[in-house]
């Protein structure tokens, strides 16, 4: 169960930092502030690091005497950290929706979880050497320099509220006078797909596309009464393990087993290799359909198209190759209106934690000009 210290203690801290937003003095140094500004600025890149920390220093504040370094019971003067951590900081930080908080703990990170203690040595591996130093010289300044931790948290807090209060407000052309044609959805979608990126994500894209498109169609058509369209699963997670044989996936009702399925490729090429990886997933399955779509292009060889007609007379299973684009354009011909489609695409841009800033940022770049 939670502490209701814990969590008083915790949201009092949120709600004063929100408070004072525009209010960044702090008793910290310029260089305490740049380890800070390093966490917050990598706060969803490294969520283990962030939460981790938040959990160490609001420890560090309601236990003074405790030097939170050492995060294991096992040691000599140690103290869980993880079950502190999974009991109340997480909970927390999911709460308020910080854009470090993890599922569960921070410890279970195979980096943050070695048997050593947190000090300038620690040798586990965080993907940013900086971050790994602002993590353990914020750590080691509050045990060697008793620097309060309070301070770093409030200053932690209201950093990451500002970044997160910089959310975009996706701009819906449905509201605007303007009349937007089948064409203009898929030039917009296409440029979407395309914009120059610093970071990864956009491959994710194609993927709410078709998703948003199925939103539209599965109550329109007959096919699919009795059937219902799964969560998207995470893109990130191999399909070993999340158990899924596609990008989406539509289920039966009545026994939850796959009715249909698609696999969503951006700028992959599909050949014969890619293929039967394909059909070794779903072989076993009651899929009736099998979408491979794709941005890029598709081989049309003798033996792909002997495999898709195998598969249908062996297994029942119809695979169907074809184009994202393509596919879009010719889903948006069948609804009845293709703002419902606008509308879905938003609502899951602006839900999807996988997206950066700027892959959201971007849809309203396209829109304006």
């Amino acid at each position: 169960m939670q502490n209701k210290e814990v969590i008083n203690f915790l949201n009092k801290l949120y709600d004063d930092a929100n408070k004072s937003l525009d209010n960044l003095t702090t008793n910290l140094s310029e260089e305490q502030i740049k380890w800070v500004d390093l966490i917050v600025d990598n706060e969803k890149k490294l969520q283990a690091v962030f939460t981790v920390l938040v959990s160490s220093l609001t420890y560090k504040s309601l236990h003074p005497d405790q030097d939170v370094r050492f995060h294991k019971t096992k040691w000599m003067n140690g103290y869980s950290g993880r079950s502190f951590d999974t009991k109340n900081v997480t909970p927390f930080l999911q709460e308020k929706d910080f854009r470090g908080k993890m599922r569960e703990s921070g410890w279970l990170t195979r980096s943050l979880e070695q048997p050593h203690p947190f000090n300038l040595n620690f040798p586990g591996h965080i993907s940013i050497p900086e971050v790994k130093d602002a993590f353990l010289y914020i750590l080691n300044d509050i045990e060697e320099n008793n620097t309060n931790p309070k301070w770093f948290l409030e200053l932690i807090f209201k950093k990451s509220i500002i970044e997160k209060n910089k959310i975009v407000d996706l701009i819906n052309p449905i509201d605007s006078e303007s009349v937007y044609t089948i064409d203009d959805i898929i030039k917009m979608l296409h440029d979407h797909f395309y914009f120059k990126y610093k970071s990864r994500g956009a491959s994710i894209l194609p993927v709410i596309a078709i998703y948003s498109v199925y939103e539209c169609i599965m109550p329109e058509l007959y096919r699919f009464d009795g059937k219902y369209l799964e969560k998207l699963n995470s893109h990130t997670s191999s399909d070993r393990s999340s158990k899924a044989i596609g990008d989406i996936m539509i289920r039966n009702m009545d026994d939850n087993s796959i009715y249909e399925s698609v696999e969503v490729k951006f700028n992959i090429n599909i050949d014969f290799q890619k293929l039967n990886i394909a059909y070794d997933k779903i072989k076993n399955t009651k899929t009736q359909r099998y979408y491979i779509l794709t941005t890029g292009d598709i081989n049309k060889e003798d033996k792909i198209q002997e495999l898709i007609k195998y598969a249908y007379e062996n297994h029942g299973v119809q695979i169907i190759l074809n184009g994202v684009f393509s596919t879009i354009k010719y889903y948006l011909r069948l609804i009845k209106n293709t703002e419902d489609f606008i509308n879905n695409y938003i609502k899951n841009l602006k839900n999807n934690d996988e997206l950066d800033f700027e892959h959201k940022e971007s849809w309203n770049q396209i829109f304006k000009n």
